[in-house]
């Protein structure tokens, strides 16, 4: 069953997208646990454990929220409004859409702007999504977050 579902383009796109993305999130939260390391000595481990269980929610929500994007703009914008020969991943909410996505160059091949499409649309729906994407995960923290008081 799940081999059928890499069949299915949005769900491979997904798959990468969490993969390749995820990857940072997970360094993001590796470091945390390294910087969050004198919490133990001054509050104690639960209070360290907190602190490193927050930074994997928030990146968490922000991987999901990300990859509903992506899903959408791969839908939605790409090879409406451009076509690129690298498409790992378009949109990631904290790297600016550019010149360099249409950059990349595969098999000799560029990417190129679609039924004349400007440069600088494709970077004011990046921002509207990135925004879109960014609120969603700070509410979606602020509703989800451990207290203190729920830790211990």
């Amino acid at each position: 069953m799940f081999r059928h579902m890499l069949d299915f383009e949005p769900c491979l796109d997904a798959l990468t997208y969490i993969l390749m993305v995820g990857s940072c999130h997970a360094i993001v939260v590796g470091i945390s646990a390294l910087v969050f390391v004198p919490r133990l000595s001054q509050r104690g481990c639960a209070a360290y454990i907190l602190s490193i269980w927050r930074v994997l929610l928030f990146n968490t929500l922000l991987l999901l929220a990300g990859v509903l994007a992506n899903g959408f703009w791969m839908t939605f914008i790409y090879d409406h409004m451009y076509v690129s020969q690298d498409t790992t991943v378009d949109f990631i909410p904290f790297i600016p859409f550019g010149q360099w996505v249409l950059n990349m160059e595969w098999g000799g091949k560029t990417g190129i702007l679609l039924n004349g499409t400007k440069l600088w649309q494709l970077r004011a729906i990046w921002l509207l999504m990135a925004f879109v994407v960014w609120l969603s995960t700070v509410s979606l923290y602020r509703r989800w977050r451990p207290h203190r008081d729920t830790a211990a």
